[in-house]
C-alpha cells in the first residue's frame, strides 16, 4: 500500500514541458539552405536539433526570414536568437547581445579562369562588374548593404543565392562575385567540370567570425548559449557538424 502511494505521487507530479525558443535564419548556405523540394536544411537547422538532443530545457525551433527583415523581425520578437551572424552586419543600432565567437569561416572572389588573369585581377573592385547577393554585407564596400548606396559606388548586381551568383559568372554576366568559401568548396566537389572554368582569390572579402545574436531579454540568455556550445566543442560534436558541410578553418590572407 506504502509503494503504491509512493508511485502514486511520483505520476501525479505535473510535467514541465520544454520552453520554445525561437531561432532566425535567412538562405545563406551551407548555414541554411533550401533544398529543389523547397525544404529548408543546413548547418543552423543541424544544429538546432543538435541542441534539442543535448538538453531538454529548452526546445529549439527554426523561424524563416530573409537578410533584409532579419533585424526588424528580432526586434518585435517573431524569433529569440539568430545563429551564424556578426554584430557588424547591420546590427549595430539593434539592442542586442552576443555570445562568444564559436565559428570563423569567409567569402572569397571568384572569376572565369582565362589566360592571363591572375590574382591581382581582384584588386580594384570598382572596375569590375561585380555579382552579390541582396541583403549581404561585404567588405569590399565596408560592409553597408544598402542597394542604393551600393549601385551608387559600384557595377553591382545582385541575385538570391551563391549558386545564381556562380551561374552568372560562368554566364559572363559579371567579373566577379563574391561566394561563400564553404558554399564554394562543395560546389567543387559536385560540379568539378564547371568549377575548373573559375578562379578563385587568395584573398578574403572577409572573415567571419561567427556568434549567436539574442534579444537582450531573450531566454535561456547569452551565458546558457555559452554554456551550451562549450559543451557541444568539448564532446566534439559541434566540430562533427562543421566537418559533415566539408567546413574547415579559414585559409590565411
Amino acid at each position: 500500500m506504502k509503494l503504491f502511494l509512493i508511485l502514486t505521487c511520483i505520476l501525479s507530479l505535473p510535467v514541465y514541458a520544454a520552453m520554445d525558443v525561437k531561432v532566425g535564419g535567412y538562405l545563406f548556405p551551407p548555414y541554411v539552405e533550401q533544398s529543389d523540394s523547397g525544404h529548408i536544411q543546413g548547418i543552423t537547422p543541424d544544429l538546432i536539433a543538435l541542441l534539442n538532443e543535448h538538453q531538454k530545457k529548452y526546445n529549439f525551433q527554426f523561424v524563416f526570414t530573409s537578410p533584409n527583415r532579419r533585424y526588424r523581425a528580432l526586434k518585435q520578437g517573431q524569433f529569440d536568437m539568430i545563429f551564424f551572424e556578426m554584430a557588424r552586419w547591420g546590427w549595430e543600432k539593434e539592442s542586442i547581445v552576443t555570445t562568444q565567437v564559436f565559428h570563423k569561416g569567409g567569402e572569397v572572389y571568384i572569376t572565369l579562369a582565362t589566360p592571363g588573369k591572375k590574382q591581382n585581377y581582384f584588386d580594384n573592385m570598382a572596375t569590375k562588374r561585380i555579382i552579390g547577393i541582396l541583403g549581404y554585407h561585404y567588405g569590399f564596400a565596408n560592409f553597408n548593404s544598402d542597394i542604393q548606396f551600393l549601385k551608387k559606388n559600384f557595377n553591382i548586381e545582385t541575385t538570391a543565392s551563391n549558386r545564381d551568383s556562380i551561374n552568372m559568372i560562368l554566364a559572363n554576366r559579371g567579373d566577379i562575385a563574391v561566394v561563400t568559401q564553404s558554399y564554394l568548396e562543395r560546389y567543387k566537389m559536385r560540379q568539378p567540370l564547371k568549377a575548373e572554368k573559375l578562379m578563385e582569390s587568395k584573398k578574403y572579402d572577409q572573415v567571419y567570425e561567427f556568434t549567436i545574436l539574442l534579444r537582450p531579454e531573450s531566454i535561456p540568455d547569452v551565458k546558457t548559449m555559452n554554456q551550451f556550445i562549450d559543451e557541444l566543442t568539448t564532446t566534439g560534436q559541434l566540430q562533427l557538424l562543421l566537418k559533415k558541410y566539408g567546413i574547415t578553418s579559414p585559409k590565411k590572407e
